[in-house]
């Protein structure tokens, strides 16, 4: 049995974001209990060949997140497939109002690389959150009818036709 199963998730990136949340895990964010917190000796970083966040080890930083309560199993593993073999969910204590706590986190593997270029969500929101959206409806399509480890294989075909998506609309907004 996993003695961290009922710990909640600290999210630091795109899973911040309400509807990116929704879309993943299949419940509105705020049906759920989250509380503002921080990674101490860690920054969010931007993945060095996509739009997205990792977490890198960084004396003095304090990476923000978002401490999340409630989720169950089926939510978690939700969570799971879209965060793919490229991160790992791990247990982690995050600074919460003061009081060390006790999370979970997904933190990304040897798979992925950072630049030394902060990942913020306002930034985030205004270049990629729309890429991202279509993205994370079209993987998580996908969910219960490929294994997580079969993500990868399917990810260029999800750039794809979110590239396609996005082209389409910027074509009619033009029309």
């Amino acid at each position: 049995m996993d003695t961290h199963s009922n710990l909640p998730l600290f999210f630091f990136g795109t899973m911040k974001d309400p509807d990116i949340f929704e879309i993943v895990v299949g419940q509105p964010l705020d049906s759920f209990a989250r509380t503002e917190a921080v990674y101490p000796g860690h920054a969010v970083l931007r993945e060095k060949q996509e739009a997205y966040p990792v977490l890198a080890e960084r004396d003095g930083a304090n990476a923000p997140g978002l401490l999340v309560s409630g989720l169950n199993e089926t939510e978690v593993d939700r969570i799971q497939f879209f965060e793919s073999i490229e991160y790992d969910l791990l247990p982690i204590c995050v600074d919460c109002n003061g009081a060390e706590q006790g999370a979970r986190c997904f933190i990304a593997t040897e798979l992925l690389a950072c630049e030394e270029r902060a990942w913020q969500i306002e930034n985030w929101h205004t270049t990629d959150k729309d890429r991202a959206l279509i993205e994370a409806v079209l993987l998580m399509d996908l969910y219960g009818r490929i294994p997580r480890e079969e993500v990868e294989d399917h990810w260029p075909a999800i750039v794809e036709e979110a590239n396609r998506q996005i082209n389409a609309r910027k074509s009619a907004s033009f029309a």
